[in-house]
């Protein structure tokens, strides 16, 4: 079984674009790699919302006790997106408003 890189895979698309992802509670994902904002689009109101300062992707490791915060990479890898972005994202990130 061949191990696909995230890294790469993310890289073929420009991230900008809101991409559909196949989730029960996120519709779309995008990500300005400029300002490092994260762009989720949630299934149950259909409304964006922004984080920022969320990076890319990271090279960091992060003990077995401790939950790592997101990236946009690991988000799209990620097996449960709805799970992913509940504990990696909104604990570790603020919600940008207007």
């Amino acid at each position: 079984m061949a191990v696909i890189d995230p890294i790469h895979l993310a890289d073929e698309d420009d991230p900008r674009r809101p991409r559909l992802v196949s989730s029960s509670a996120i519709s779309y994902v995008s990500y300005d790699p400029d300002l490092q904002i994260l762009f989720v689009t949630l299934m149950a109101d259909g409304v964006t919302r922004p984080y920022g300062n969320v990076p890319y992707h990271s090279d960091e490791s992060y003990g077995s006790n401790r939950i790592a915060p997101g990236t946009y990479v690991g988000l799209l890898a990620a097996e449960s997106k709805g799970r992913y972005y509940n504990y990696r994202i909104k604990p570790f990130y603020s919600l940008l408003v207007g």
